[in-house]
């Protein structure tokens, strides 16, 4: 019963996850909320790596990526000085760009997980 609970719990975590990327791909992609997501995709599946035995499972969380996205947080100098807040936001664009395709990427993968463990 204990082992049940747990696998149900892991697939409403799993749902929750896929839920925020939706959201997250369907354009409420502030800075905050990739923070969010990255801190807790990160979370999930470290969990998943250690309390999961289905080689498949495993397999699948295996190839999640690490998403380490960081709020670009602008200096004073940066913002008096045109052309550094510019290169500045051009690179915090750029890193915003790149962890929204990890966090598409990861949810392929939590899908396959749920998949798996709705199969079992």
């Amino acid at each position: 019963m204990k082992d049940l609970n747990k696998k149900e719990l892991l697939k409403r975590q799993l749902r929750d996850i896929i839920l925020q990327c939706e959201r997250i791909e369907k354009g409420d992609n502030s800075s905050s909320q990739i923070e969010n997501y990255a801190r807790y995709s990160n979370e999930l599946q470290k969990y998943i790596l250690k309390h999961c035995t289905n080689s498949e499972i495993l397999k699948q969380a295996k190839q999640i990526p690490n998403i380490n996205y960081k709020r670009n947080q602008y200096k004073l100098w940066e913002i008096l000085l045109l052309p550094f807040w510019i290169l500045s936001f051009f690179k915090s664009s750029i890193a915003k760009n790149k962890s929204l395709n990890e966090i598409i990427n990861s949810k392929n993968r939590f899908v396959s997980i749920l998949q798996v463990l709705e199969l079992n």
